[in-house]
């Protein structure tokens, strides 16, 4: 199994005990097996999502949860890097899912390319929607994994918010 080295895993969350990928719990673990932390930021759940992220927290030693009020996307997300102790950030939204097999490719990429170079990689994503799963699209807030030691962070731009 590849474990992504000096990697944490970034994600907002509000009201996802179900959604179109399975839920929180499938979310997180599908990803902390593959990941050295991971900073979830709560905005303000009522679903009892916040009580699954706790029970979580006692599963997996590295899972750090906190609390944020909800004042935009670009904003939560901000808090999530804000709390990142690795090199890496790796940034997912709770109803997207990285396959195993991903994994090992991203890691093995990782280990040949220069890093101390490597700025970020973008991901080409499959939304999963109650309809089924959408075309993959790589403008979904890219980089997904990037250098987090370098002072990236979320605005507002262009009247959608969360982009770089």
């Amino acid at each position: 199994m590849a474990v992504l080295k000096d990697t944490s895993l970034c994600a907002i969350v509000r009201d996802e005990k179900m959604n179109p990928a399975g839920g929180v719990e499938r979310f997180l673990r599908c990803h902390l097996p593959y990941v050295e932390e991971a900073v979830v930021v709560d905005t303000g759940s009522v679903d009892g999502t916040r009580e699954i992220l706790d029970q979580m927290t006692k599963e997996f030693s590295h899972l750090k949860v906190y609390d944020t009020k909800f004042e935009g996307f670009a904003q939560a997300r901000n808090v999530s890097l804000e709390k990142v102790k690795t090199k890496w950030a790796l940034v997912l939204d709770a109803d997207e899912l990285i396959e195993p097999a991903s994994f090992e490719r991203v890691s093995d990429g990782l280990k040949r390319v220069n890093s101390s170079k490597l700025e970020g990689l973008k991901f080409f994503m499959q939304r999963i929607t109650h309809s089924g799963p959408v075309m993959p699209d790589s403008s979904l807030h890219n980089p997904r994994l990037f250098n987090a030691q370098l002072g990236f962070r979320y605005m507002n731009k262009g009247g959608r918010d969360g982009e770089w």
